[in-house]
């Protein structure tokens, strides 16, 4: 009779517990690993067994993860928040409407939904999406002039030879920013810089339009 009433306890837990191996791994809270130890080994343990002890257990890892997943979210909301002020700023500048981004309200609830830890941890991460949504804006921007004027280049076609305007190929990069050793005065930090600049004029001297996401 007593397994019978217990039953459902018992099996909300073990589920609970598969469902949830993988966030036991990134759940940031030490002083759980017995209770998580007890309700991922509680199918193995025979009766009788002390219910009440696992469903403690498993609600105070409960309340652990709702409050990691919160204060992740929290991070994921102020991240794309200030991608999308900046994203908006940059339209504005170029004259785009902003409709051409995503919605807002929408992304931060699609980045925030997940209830697995590790999807969320990597949700915090913008680069992907504003390199996306900053194209969208420079293809608004050539629809609008239609094409890039540069350098003229020639052309042939049958006996026919003029030249026509090269269109500039837009890309997106992410700089090699990191230093191997400290920089102590102006001369290190003009030598930094230059390193920067080498890496933007190599993409533009090769005929590209640079954005740069990080």
């Amino acid at each position: 009779q007593f397994i019978h009433d217990q039953w459902d306890n018992y099996r909300s837990i073990i589920d609970f517990a598969r469902d949830n191996r993988e966030n036991f791994h990134v759940l940031n809270q030490e002083n759980l690993k017995a209770q998580i130890e007890a309700v991922v080994n509680l199918e193995t343990v025979g009766w009788p067994i002390n219910i009440r002890e696992y469903i403690k257990a498993r609600n105070e890892i409960v309340a652990a993860l709702d409050q990691q997943r919160n204060e992740i979210r929290k991070q994921i909301t102020r991240a794309y928040n200030e991608t999308f002020d900046q994203l908006e700023r940059a339209a504005q500048e170029q004259d785009v409407d902003k409709s051409v981004l995503s919605d807002r309200t929408v992304t931060i609830e699609l980045k925030t939904k997940s209830g697995s830890l590790s999807v969320l941890q990597n949700n915090l991460f913008t680069d992907s999406f504003f390199a996306e949504q900053t194209k969208r804006i420079i293809q608004e921007v050539q629809k609008r002039e239609q094409h890039t004027i540069t350098t003229p280049i020639p052309y042939t076609t049958g006996q026919t030879t003029g030249t026509k305007a090269a269109e500039s190929q837009y890309i997106s990069m992410m700089l090699s920013t990191r230093t191997t050793s400290p920089l102590n005065n102006e001369q290190d930090v003009d030598i930094y810089l230059d390193q920067l600049k080498k890496q933007l004029m190599d993409k533009i001297n090769s005929g590209h339009s640079v954005t740069i996401i990080k």
